[in-house]
């Protein structure tokens, strides 16, 4: 749209006939030339708390008309607008809603209506330009608003009515602010509503809340750059995200715009994760997934959740504090990472972080650092962690299970050529793999350290023994530690795998230098 055009009823509300000799509201008229009110108004018209609603729906009838010839028109009680493409759209636009309200018995505020096209407009208390394609806040609205705000962040027990005058700002600023003017604003609603709640008056002190004095940080940081907005979309996403909970725990996935996986996450969530709502298991899978690549990635990031509720609590808060919180800490999380966008999608197209969800890694534990210390000394210094993630690696060049933000790649079994590049490696892979990895090390003559503990009847023992029951001889030195050394760091999954979820290894536990190359 390129020119507007703006108009203003005159008192409004003394369009509404009111039937004499009544002390009820009775009927409405639009074609009737308005009356004198039966009653002298001291409060709003109609004597009604719904006043605003009954005349928005008054005036419904011709609003729809006039979208019905075509015409972009908005109508906010008794404020209107009405843009167009062209001059000559605008002046017929015009010309029509002018005749109309004319042919009602309407009378319009001429001083306060502007009839000439314009790219630039003002309504409601925002300033719009249809060159720049902006809408922002007009000075004397923002000094309101600050100054409301000074007002709260004055007084350490600031009254129920200055807080909800300060609410109202919020709320009249939608169009400008979105959903934070409501997102970042909840914990003040809890006070007001928990004050109606014990009927306490407006003039009430209340101090003001850890989560208030949060809010009332963010709007003192954030309220000028929330003051403007663009008319035009300008969301270009770079990622895409999914998240979903299970009732064990939490998974996420990222992409790039080429549909590539950069990052699998999955995690076991705590004791009481399963007896929590699932609106704060889906919200506690995003804050994951918020926290993993906060200060990793860069670029506008859209993020697809299989909960309707999850998505509604991320765009625009909520009123129970638990909710909130989890949901301010993603807020804050994706600060570093850019502009973010959190919508719904269908379960049966959120497979593949469903399955994250429910597939953890129950071998992510590690092996104490005295361990990997003592055998640096003794062999030399490692180059790449092979079997590791960004909890438990040794080194600063890694192969993870799953894509992450940190490791060189996922499944080192992919990468082998460029793993074995890398130097000399630490091999502490779940015991399951160790034969693969032997393997491997017969085929590209490799040479390294492999940690591991001694299960007699696992496959993992039966790799390293020669037809005979002896160490196989490119096992060349090694060292093995007694039952009962605290050998173990324990890792999120370990509580479901027995064996690893204490420090202390129950069997014998063996460290060795592997050399293929001979």
């Amino acid at each position: 749209m390129s020119f507007a055009a703006t108009f203003d009823f005159k008192s409004g509300y003394h369009h509404v006939k009111i039937e004499e000799n009544s002390s009820e509201f009775l009927a409405f008229s639009l074609t009737d030339p308005p009356k004198a009110p039966f009653y002298k108004y001291r409060a709003l018209p109609f004597g009604l708390s719904t006043a605003p609603w009954l005349f928005t729906k008054i005036f419904r009838p011709i609003v729809g008309k006039w979208r019905r010839d075509g015409i972009k028109i908005w109508l906010y009680i008794d404020d209107g607008l009405i843009v167009a493409e062209t001059k000559e759209e605008l002046i017929r636009a015009v010309s029509i809603v002018r005749s109309d309200l004319e042919r009602l018995g309407v009378a319009l505020a001429d001083e306060k209506c502007s009839w000439e096209p314009s790219s630039e407009f003002t309504w409601l208390g925002f300033v719009g330009d249809l060159r720049r394609k902006t809408v922002t806040l007009s000075e004397k609205r923002y000094k309101a608003v600050l100054h409301r705000l000074e007002v709260i962040k004055g007084s350490l027990a600031p009254t129920v009515l200055d807080r909800e005058r300060f609410l109202g700002s919020l709320s009249s600023m939608l169009l400008v602010a979105g959903n934070d003017a409501q997102a970042r604003s909840r914990h003040m609603q809890m006070t007001v509503a928990s004050a109606r709640r014990e009927q306490l008056p407006e003039t009430r002190r209340i101090e003001k809340t850890k989560g208030e004095l949060a809010e009332i940080r963010f709007w003192s940081e954030n309220i000028r750059r929330l003051s403007s907005t663009k008319l035009e979309e300008n969301f270009r996403p770079v990622w895409r995200a999914y998240t979903d909970a299970s009732a064990d725990g939490m998974g996420a996935l990222l992409k790039n715009l080429e549909g590539e996986v950069v990052c699998r996450i999955s995690e076991v969530g705590a004791d009481t994760f399963k007896s929590e709502s699932s609106a704060m298991r889906e919200l506690k899978a995003m804050r994951m997934l918020a926290r993993r690549i906060a200060g990793w990635i860069r670029g506008a990031i859209v993020c697809y959740v299989d909960s309707q509720a999850a998505v509604a609590i991320l765009k625009k808060g909520s009123m129970s504090s638990e909710l909130q919180e989890v949901a301010e800490q993603v807020w804050d999380a994706f600060q570093t990472v850019g502009n973010v966008r959190f919508l719904w999608i269908p379960r049966e197209l959120n497979k593949e972080a469903d399955f994250a969800s429910r597939d953890f890694d129950f071998d992510d534990w590690g092996v104490d650092q005295k361990v990997f210390l003592w055998a640096q000394t003794r062999w030399g210094e490692f180059k790449c962690d092979w079997f590791a993630d960004e909890a438990n690696a040794k080194t600063q060049l890694f192969y993870s299970r799953d894509p992450g933000k940190c490791s060189q790649g996922a499944n080192v079994f992919d990468h082998i050529d460029v793993a074995k590049q890398l130097g000399f490696a630490w091999w502490v892979p779940p015991p399951n793999l160790v034969p693969r990895l032997i393997a491997e090390c017969r085929k590209t003559s490799m040479r390294g350290v492999l940690a591991m503990p001694l299960w007699e009847n696992h496959v993992s023992f039966q790799a390293i023994l020669d037809s005979r029951g002896n160490w196989i001889r490119q096992l060349v030195d090694l060292r093995v530690y007694p039952a009962k050394d605290r050998i173990i760091v324990p890792g999120a999954g370990s509580v479901y795998c027995g064996r690893m979820s204490t420090p202390v290894c129950e069997t014998k536990f063996l460290v060795a230098l592997l050399d293929f190359s001979r």
